[in-house]
């Protein structure tokens, strides 16, 4: 019986060629349009948990209140190691002073692991963040970026290494040496996208606006001692998040992974023989000098319930002093990329739903104006004995067929435009799944039925004795 109706059906998409191309054509591009935003939409996940795993999620950032600009420390020109020398800076109101670091480490060592008594070292890394533009050569094309003034354990908050070169030893923070190691994409932008990374060691990049800088009076001079791996690719979707004001853009640059690390003494001005100071991870610097920030590495492997309980005794500590401060868990970033990347997930499954919804509609009418004309077909088949179920069930086998081989056609036309659009316009890696494959062609059966059940049910509740006898 069913051999039958496949074979009766075979012959009425052969007696109507443009008809069943219609279809099929419908069909193709409903479940191409379905497969490559499936594809997409998986891709671009896959691709987002590659990248922010990379980032450090055991890492928040203590940074201290901000201005619109970063605060200059002025003084006289940089000696001849690079470091600044310049006079002790007064203290600010209710900002941190690296004091305020030293005693913070000190009355925070230890972070409580959930539900046991132990607990895990946090380490506490000094960090002074500034805005300067960066290039290579006075001539050079200038690039606005954040220098980063770290120490070497800095390297240590993110899962990703050194492309090139080598990351800050402690030499170059006892010594002050004016050296820096670069981000990939921070090496990208000023010598070219197809820069090879071992080709900048050794270059000199020139970084002007930063405390030190004007402490040296025009621009700091830099070698180039390392690049790091480039883990972001979707790069200018992150710099679509930047602002002009200096505290949000210095958190969203070092999120974007983009910036220039150099030797922490280098923004720290000089002390005098025998001037009190504070030692915070092995470096020296003026107990009331203002400090920047602090990040706080707690491990990848921390639990976030103990992480949290840690960060709200030190909002407390912080708090309590009446310092003007705010506390960035890195964690937090990367729960609301995930986020986001999980909305654009819903936004492509509604795309796709609405587009179904259209090729089963444009299916529907040509359906029935097929069937419309099949009229005197169906009445004498009625007549020889079908029930109005094998009527039902013919027009559903043809409409099944059409659907499949439109949902191969869809399969071939997703894969190719899926790659496409990868190439030109999201520059992420669409993913094929054996289960978008399953989809397709479920979604192509789905849209067969759809389409032909009211043209079929009409068609099989027909008179026939109406149907012959009508001119």
């Amino acid at each position: 019986m069913l051999w039958q109706m496949i074979a009766i059906a075979f012959g009425a998409i052969r007696r109507r060629l443009l008809r069943s191309a219609l279809v099929v054509i419908t069909v193709g591009i409903g479940i191409a349009a379905v497969l490559t935003t499936v594809a997409l939409t998986d891709g671009l996940k896959k691709h987002v948990q590659r990248n922010t795993s990379k980032a450090g999620r055991g890492v928040s950032i203590l940074h201290n209140g901000f201005d619109d600009q970063p605060t200059g420390t002025g003084g006289p020109d940089l000696p001849e190691n690079g470091r600044a020398a310049s006079p002790k800076p007064s203290r600010r109101d209710h900002r941190l002073c690296w004091r305020d670091m030293a005693d913070l480490a000190a009355a925070f060592p230890v972070m409580a692991d959930a539900g046991g008594s132990e607990g895990r070292p946090v380490r506490f890394l000094p960090t002074v963040i500034d805005a300067a533009t960066a290039g290579e050569g006075e001539a050079a094309i200038r690039h606005q970026t954040y220098v980063v003034f770290t120490v070497p354990d800095y390297q240590h908050t993110v899962t990703y290494g050194v492309a090139a070169g080598r990351f800050l030893t402690p030499d170059d923070l006892s010594d002050a040496r004016p050296v820096c190691v670069l981000d990939g994409g921070m090496a990208r932008e000023i010598w070219g996208a197809k820069v090879n990374f071992a080709w900048c060691l050794g270059r000199t990049v020139e970084v002007g606006g930063t405390s030190a800088a004007r402490s040296a009076g025009s621009r700091l001079r830099l070698l180039v001692v390392g690049v790091m791996e480039e883990p972001f690719v979707l790069r200018e979707q992150f710099k679509s998040m930047d602002s002009s004001r200096f505290g949000r853009g210095a958190i969203f640059s070092r999120l974007n992974l983009c910036n220039v690390y150099a030797p922490f003494p280098l923004a720290v001005p000089a002390l005098a023989p025998g001037e009190e100071s504070v030692a915070l991870a092995g470096v020296r610097a003026p107990p009331d000098g203002p400090a920047d920030g602090l990040v706080l590495w707690y491990g990848d492997d921390a639990p976030d319930v103990a992480m949290d309980a840690y960060e709200k005794r030190l909002n407390g500590w912080t708090k309590a002093r009446g310092l003007k401060t705010f506390l960035l868990p890195q964690r937090f970033w990367l729960d609301k990329v995930g986020d986001t990347v999980a909305n654009a997930d819903v936004v492509g499954g509604v795309i796709w739903v609405v587009i179904l919804l259209v090729a089963v509609v444009m299916i529907t009418v040509i359906n029935l104006v097929v069937v419309r004309e099949r009229y005197r077909e169906v009445a004498i088949r009625r007549t020889e004995g079908a029930r109005r179920s094998d009527v039902v069930l013919q027009f559903m086998v043809e409409s099944v067929l059409l659907a499949l081989a439109g949902g191969a056609l869809g399969i071939a036309g997703g894969v190719v435009g899926a790659h496409l659009l990868s190439d030109w316009v999201t520059h992420w890696l669409p993913a094929f799944t054996p289960r978008n494959f399953v989809l397709a062609v479920l979604l192509a059966i789905l849209i067969g039925v759809l389409s032909t059940v009211l043209p079929a049910f009409r068609a099989g509740s027909l008179d026939p004795v109406k149907v012959l006898t009508r001119r």
